[in-house]
């Protein structure tokens, strides 16, 4: 969520730096959105791309007698399934991976809303 977080931070703080402090927020943006990429394909290896696959939640990539990941979660919450934690933990990571994606998309759609006098400041 910190991304999240940055985006309007960072909107405010590109119309007020100007110059070389632009370069320190371009810097602050990179990490963010290095780690955004590293959690993300770290999380791709051990979760289910889809909802679909939750069903299975009980016996998801369960090694001997330990129970599962979403089992484990859901049991720190109240009348919560694994299931129920499944769905989570994906609708999580899918909302990361269209982040991933769009921020690009979104950036250039910035660019060209604002007016050019704004970034020769």
């Amino acid at each position: 969520m910190t991304s999240f977080v940055w985006l309007f931070v960072g909107f405010a703080l590109i119309l007020v730096f100007k110059g070389p402090s632009i370069f320190v927020y371009g810097i602050i943006d990179l990490t963010i959105a290095i780690a955004l990429c590293v959690g993300v394909g770290l999380q791709a290896v051990y979760l289910p791309a889809t909802h679909s696959v939750c069903g299975h939640a009980e016996t998801w990539q369960v090694v001997g007698d330990h129970p599962s990941l979403f089992h484990l979660a859901a049991s720190f919450q109240v009348k919560k399934t694994a299931v129920d934690s499944c769905h989570q933990f994906v609708s999580s990571w899918v909302l990361a991976v269209a982040v991933m994606y769009a921020l690009p998309q979104d950036k250039a759609v910035f660019a060209s809303l604002m007016p050019r006098s704004a970034f020769l400041k």
